[in-house]
């Protein structure tokens, strides 16, 4: 019990970091893969 309250407080105060992050590494991998393909494209 002292464990999960220590615990769940910590998640909720790192969840929106994470979240934006892993929509930060979406994007960023979103972009490399349409960059790569154009580059295809082009050559």
């Amino acid at each position: 019990m002292d464990l999960e309250s220590r615990i769940l407080p910590s998640l909720f105060l790192e969840f929106p970091h994470l979240t934006n992050l892993g929509l930060f590494l979406i994007g960023v991998g979103y972009s490399f893969s349409r960059r790569m393909e154009s580059k295809r494209l082009f050559d």
